[in-house]
């Protein structure tokens, strides 16, 4: 049973990032006040409408979890630390799947352990874990966002130490809940917000009817998929409405030693960039979407009219190390450690050129507002508290200033710069094959995208046995 502290907050955010940046200190104080050592954080739980809440909705549940570990760890004082447990869920998931915050056993399993201190090198068991829940509405434009902790000793009570009430909802809480949208062409061009409006529109539209996401005629890019050259049906998925998953027939399953590829194709009048992903594993070089923000991946840039093919990963820019797309076996499939969150999905998140004028630099301000979740993963290290905090002031641009956390608004980010081709030419997952082969070299090009995507796609291709989640 949950209970309420009398001081917790019920404030409002501009965003997501700006919600758990002010809390923070909130949630340190908490820490403080009960005393504990060492603590550890899991994955938020992300709730869409009236579904169930959902520990692999998309890359958010991980990304809130970074996010407030990143927080507490700027905020640590040196001279007498709380010690900040690196991705306890990770290593939660590596100790044992009978651990689970969701019940009161499997929340005093979860101390059983020893886990990796964020520096110094050591492990430790926890003496408390923070979690908590996303709370999207129905009409997702609004969000809500808890933070809740449970300790050693008394696993049985889950206690909401802060929450964050009506943050509006924007492009990339989106994606990082792995909703399909598209943004309308006369749109595209109008502040910041309006755009996230007109998103949650088109994504609660899709959500609430069921609507295909690849019939609509604002999508900037069509994606096709080919299994054997054979084209693949993609139909509505219901099990999760307005979202896309691959029609079951014997001839389009992908089955173990098929050739699978991808044709994009821009039929905008603009120039695009497209982070095209499997499995959570971006198709240029296998950036890690868990891990990196999807706006900071390198993109396929397509001029207009644009059609590329891609059939592997590129691991180097010369194109002499192309990873061609593999299909498993079922019990291959069935055995892959491959993050849940976007295991056995394909996803397209496609970046207009940016707007010219009195509007980017809103949308610059934007970005330059300090993304708590922005650095990527870190693993145990044996660097000093100190060394950690200077490497994620400069990864997250944000620092702590008397007990606060600030943005660095002058922060200046470079131009997102990506890497343009010219190409010349049961169920199982699709993977990298451990043979390269040669492919087109990769040009490098500079291009101004807006930072917050236009159209995001999640396609479901595969589901296998289902495990259960350690956090």
């Amino acid at each position: 049973m949950s209970s309420v502290l009398a001081s917790s907050g019920a404030t409002r955010a501009e965003s997501i990032e700006t919600g758990l940046r002010e809390e923070a200190p909130r949630v340190m104080k908490y820490l403080n006040d009960h005393h504990y050592g060492t603590v550890g954080v899991l994955k938020f739980e992300v709730k869409k409408g009236e579904r169930l809440a959902s520990l692999h909705a998309g890359t958010l549940n991980a990304a809130m979890a970074a996010g407030l570990e990143h927080a507490l760890i700027l905020l640590d004082d040196p001279a007498r630390p709380i010690d900040i447990i690196h991705d306890a869920s990770a290593a939660a998931n590596g100790r044992t799947h009978a651990a689970t915050f969701r019940s009161a056993a499997g929340r005093r399993a979860l101390f059983e352990h020893e886990y990796p201190v964020a520096w110094g090198g050591q492990n430790k068991r926890p003496d408390a874990f923070l979690t908590g829940e996303v709370v999207v509405g129905k009409d997702m434009k609004m969000l809500e966002v808890i933070v809740q902790a449970f300790d050693r000793k008394s696993p049985e009570r889950l206690e909401e130490v802060t929450r964050v009430r009506n943050v509006p909802v924007d492009r990339n809480v989106l994606v990082g809940i792995g909703q399909s949208f598209a943004v309308s062409r006369g749109l595209r061009h109008r502040l910041s917000r309006d755009v996230d409006v007109d998103a949650s529109i088109d994504a609660a539209k899709r959500d609430d009817t069921g609507a295909s996401p690849i019939k609509d005629g604002d999508d900037p890019v069509k994606l096709q998929i080919f299994y054997d050259g054979q084209a693949v049906t993609l139909e509505a998925d219901a099990s999760s409405r307005g979202e896309l998953k691959v029609k079951r027939t014997k001839s389009a399953d992908p089955k173990e030693g098929q050739k699978v590829k991808f044709v994009i194709q821009n039929v905008s009048h603009d120039t695009v960039g497209v982070v095209l992903a499997i499995n959570g594993k971006n198709t240029l070089f296998q950036e890690d979407l868990t891990s990196k923000p999807v706006a900071e991946c390198t993109k396929w840039v397509l001029g207009p009219g644009e059609t590329y093919t891609v059939e592997g990963f590129y691991m180097t820019e010369d194109g002499k190390d192309v990873r061609a797309f593999k299909v498993l076996s079922n019990d291959e499939s069935a055995k892959a450690d491959l993050s849940p969150d976007s295991k056995g999905v394909f996803s397209m998140v496609v970046f207009r050129s940016a707007a010219a004028g009195p509007d980017t630099t809103a949308l610059n301000a934007s970005a330059d507002a300090g993304d708590l979740s922005r650095s990527s993963k870190q693993k145990g290290t044996a660097r000093s508290l100190p060394e950690i905090q200077a490497a994620l002031r400069s990864a997250t641009h944000t620092h702590a200033s008397n007990g606060r956390l600030l943005a660095d608004r002058l922060a200046e980010h470079p131009a997102h710069s990506a890497r343009r081709v010219t190409q010349k030419g049961g169920r199982g997952l699709v993977v990298d094959d451990t043979q390269s082969t040669t492919g087109s070299k990769l040009n490098r090009v500079g291009v101004k995208l807006d930072p917050s995507p236009s159209m995001s796609l999640f396609i479901r291709y595969y589901t296998g046995p289902s495990a259960v989640p350690a956090s």
